[in-house]
């Protein structure tokens, strides 16, 4: 069900390798699909992308990347970073990127693109616990603890402490980014203990998240890309990537 976008000018392909969710997941797949068609209009390159359901779509579809004789194959999120050390090791004429991945030693035909999640975070921290003075409790839910996940935790923890230093953020890993019914039950959960706000570091399970804190009338916090359309009531701001 790997969908192709195709466009006719062909100097340079480069082909994106999506993490699961999909090209519409209104979050990472999305940006980095936005991205790239902006690449397209100013740059002149082709671009197109696979989308991966499960973790074993990570190897074939870089594959197939490579068998569409791409310049340059992205793998979007670091969940496929595995996927595209080995390969590139295997390919070393090949030329590939990484979003938000790294290693001890990045092979040479390889490019780690990475951010600073954490002074986003830290804004989003500030902006929420001035906007909620008279809380002490706030929420964070990750969809698996990678770094930059990791990163928007920390900064965001260190944002509500400068503000508030009695401030205190309840942490839960979804282990998807996909599962927005887990998205429910951890806010859900989260709001019974107290919490004011919730950030949802966690792709498509943040669509879960964002109804119950509507529901509940809870502020939520998003990450890397704004999601106020998705959520116009909840959604008290967005940690943006640039």
């Amino acid at each position: 069900s790997n969908k192709e976008v195709t466009t006719s000018k062909k100097d340079v392909l480069v082909t994106l390798v999506l993490d699961k969710g999909g090209v519409n997941d209104g979050s990472f797949n999305e940006s980095a699909w936005t991205g790239a068609e902006q690449a397209q209009k100013e740059l002149g390159v082709d671009v197109r992308y696979l989308e991966s359901n499960t973790d074993s779509d990570y190897t074939s579809n870089i594959e197939t990347a490579i068998d569409m004789n791409s310049d340059l194959i992205i793998g979007v999120g670091f969940n496929l970073s595995e996927s595209i050390e080995k390969a590139a090791k295997s390919y070393p004429e090949q030329r590939f990127a990484i979003i938000d991945g790294s290693f001890d030693t990045i092979p040479e035909n390889v490019t780690s693109v990475c951010f600073d999640e954490k002074q986003a975070g830290y804004l989003a921290g500030l902006a929420t616990a001035k906007t909620l003075s008279s809380s002490d409790k706030f929420g964070f839910v990750g969809g698996f603890e990678v770094p930059a996940v990791i990163n928007y935790k920390e900064g965001f923890e260190q944002g509500i402490k400068e503000i508030n230093p009695n401030a205190v953020l309840y942490t839960q890993y979804a282990n998807s980014f996909t599962d927005a019914s887990k998205g429910r039950v951890i806010a859900e959960q989260m709001i019974s203990q107290g919490v004011a706000s919730i950030v949802g570091a966690a792709g498509g399970v943040n669509n879960g998240i964002y109804e119950v804190c509507k529901e509940k009338e809870k502020y939520a916090v998003a990450v890397d890309m704004a999601q106020n359309f998705m959520a116009p009531d909840p959604i008290l701001t967005s940690a943006i990537k640039k």
